[in-house]
């Protein structure tokens, strides 16, 4: 429900504070995950965790559209979608030594305690490194990420305006195209399927 609310804001307003407050409030409600004690607690902050992070999917397909021009975009998302792939690779490896804080372990016959630390266990603090990077890199979006290539310091005045101008003319050539409704939209059997590929 939120998704297209949240992609709307990112093109309205802007994609690099509504990153920013996906990333910060999505961190801070993972870390505190660390903190549940009850089932109830634990859906709840997986129920705010969906709540945090709406928006932040289509809000970076959205901010490429404001960056890349076509011919460069398919290159940009699948560069962003090879991201989910790759921490599942990594992820799995740090979550393994996290966990071992604050049990025990049988190693060549012999029990070993791996002490908790701060009085987290392993899968708290497991939480909390998922957390935390994200809020970090929450802020440093704030103050790195251009919103579009006219706010880019590091490009030269020449290369901000050949890709405003790319993505300007891109721009008027969709707006000339007929505009769906959203009913159209809703039974639009392409978007009927997106969404079952989704669920």
């Amino acid at each position: 429900l939120l998704e297209i609310p949240g992609t709307l804001l990112v093109e309205k307003w802007s994609a690099r504070l509504m990153m920013s407050r996906i990333m910060v409030t999505w961190g801070i409600v993972a870390a505190l995950t660390a903190a549940v004690k009850t089932p109830m607690q634990f859906y709840w902050m997986r129920f705010g965790l969906g709540l945090a992070e709406a928006g932040f999917f289509p809000g970076v397909l959205v901010f490429l559209t404001h960056w890349f021009p076509n011919r460069d975009r398919s290159r940009a998302v699948a560069w962003f979608l090879i991201a989910t792939p790759m921490a599942q690779i990594v992820s799995p490896k740090i979550s393994n030594l996290l966990l071992r804080i604050g049990t025990d372990e049988v190693i060549a016959g012999v029990t070993v305690h791996h002490p908790e630390i701060m009085g987290l266990e392993g899968w708290q603090w497991m939480f909390v490194f998922w957390g935390l990077p994200a809020v970090v890199l929450g802020v440093v979006v704030i103050f790195m990420l251009p919103d579009r290539p006219r706010d880019a310091n590091w490009l030269s005045s020449e290369e901000r305006q050949a890709l405003e101008q790319q993505l300007e003319l891109e721009k008027a050539q969709r707006s000339a195209g007929r505009r769906m409704s959203l009913g159209e939209a809703l039974r639009n059997p392409k978007v009927l399927l997106l969404a079952v590929a989704f669920c």
